[in-house]
């Protein structure tokens, strides 16, 4: 990074040839490290990058961010250093409303992303559903256990759980800030909902209805599965995001 390492963005995968960057944001509780597994697929001329929130991973010693917009600024000064060349965002659930808001960010001030696809999120403008931040522990465990964000396996380990809640309630504090906007704030990249066919929490109507925000193209893809589909769809996924870049810069 120009003038040394931001501690907000995980450079996963690239070369001195790339021509095109995505750059990844995690769900609630999550961090960089989930978007590893993706270098494989991708090709050696987009170069792969992480959004790294404070208080996991390589900045567990951090103190967690609990609100919307102390999470979105740092966040925006950083992915302004990283519109050198053309960039794709790809957020899932609360990294799907922070890769928006960033977007609007970007776009005004005249660094459009080309492409913007928000993933297993209802869109901006629609209520939440329900509030996680404030549950006790096990009220809020089960909730993410029945989003399939904990496995049975982790729940053996009640020490490591307790390790994750402050991070996943400080996330959902977060998404619970966010300051929504009107159904007719739209940005100007090509948009993209995606989402898991049997998502409880995220329906077919409120994934499509993200369209009020695509002020260019708009495209809704739907997988089998739940809300974490891309546990098993993300390189079919990650593949037509490829081709769309693909496409994009040949034309």
């Amino acid at each position: 990074m120009p003038g040394g390492r931001d501690p907000y963005v995980v450079t996963i995968k690239t070369n001195p040839k790339i021509s095109r960057r995505l750059i990844c944001f995690a769900h609630a509780g999550g961090g960089a490290s989930y978007f590893r597994p993706w270098a494989a697929t991708l090709p050696d001329w987009i170069e792969l990058c992480a959004i790294q929130l404070p208080g996991r991973e390589t900045r567990y010693c951090e103190p967690l961010l609990t609100s919307f917009d102390a999470v979105l600024e740092p966040v925006a000064q950083s992915l302004m250093r990283l519109t050198d060349i053309p960039t794709a965002l790809f957020g899932h659930s609360f990294g799907g409303l922070l890769a928006f808001a960033a977007a609007q960010g970007l776009s005004a001030q005249g660094r459009t992303p080309q492409l913007v696809a928000v993933s297993a999120v209802r869109a901006p403008h629609l209520p939440a559903i329900r509030s996680l931040a404030a549950l006790p522990d096990a009220a809020l465990l089960a909730a993410i256990c029945d989003l399939g964000g904990v496995s049975g396996e982790a729940l053996q380990y009640p020490q490591l759980l307790q390790l994750a809640l402050p991070i996943l309630r400080a996330d959902f504090n977060c998404v619970e800030s966010y300051r929504r906007p009107q159904a007719h704030e739209t940005i100007s990249a090509s948009l993209w909902a995606c989402g898991g066919d049997c998502d409880q929490g995220v329906d077919v109507k409120s994934l499509s209805a993200w369209s009020a925000h695509a002020g260019a193209d708009f495209k809704m893809r739907l997988f089998s599965g739940g809300h974490f589909y891309i546990a098993e769809h993300g390189p079919t996924l990650l593949t037509e995001i490829v081709n769309a870049l693909k496409a994009q810069e040949s034309s």
